[in-house]
């Protein structure tokens, strides 16, 4: 079914919509926009745009996005950088808002994250298998090896066990 080709207010107008329901970052727009079939210059002004009217913000974005996948999906600092970076978000302006986390808030959640994934455990899993996998889920989740470490007894695990 063809569909009528978008016109440029007609984009601008529903992106606006889309900004003020909840935060998006220039690559959630801009892969919007290219579903769309919109040229890169019309792209480009309407990004411009939504930035200029406050609709568009890279560092509300960034805020948003950390807080949302630490407290809401329990991600650690590392897997919430990457998923920023993929985003295309830079660098300089998510990584004030990870350093920003309250280290024991940080650590609560890795506690809890950690629990959760213990009481699913099987029971015949020896000691060392179960702070193997528990560490294996905690690295999945983007938690270093020292903050894992901070949470349990880890010593007798060799780092290189959990790569």
């Amino acid at each position: 079914m063809n569909r009528k080709p978008i016109t440029e207010a007609d984009a601008l107008n529903r992106l606006a919509a889309y900004c003020s329901i909840s935060e998006h970052c220039h690559a959630d727009v801009r892969e919007k926009l290219q579903k769309w079939g919109l040229s890169a210059e019309a792209t480009d002004r309407i990004i411009s745009r939504l930035e200029k009217t406050n609709f568009l913000d890279e560092s509300r974005y960034a805020k948003a996005f950390v807080n949302d996948k630490l407290r809401f999906s329990g991600w650690g600092k590392r897997k919430i950088a990457l998923a920023l970076q993929q985003k295309h978000v830079p660098h300089a302006v998510f990584q004030p808002y990870i350093d920003a986390i309250d280290e024991e808030e940080y650590l609560q959640i890795l506690r809890k994250a950690l629990e959760q994934k213990a009481r699913t455990l099987k029971a015949e899993d020896g000691d060392y298998q179960r702070k193997l996998k528990l560490t294996r889920f905690a690295i999945s989740r983007g938690f270093s090896y020292d903050e894992i470490r901070q949470c349990m007894d880890i010593s007798d695990i060799d780092a290189s066990d959990c790569q």
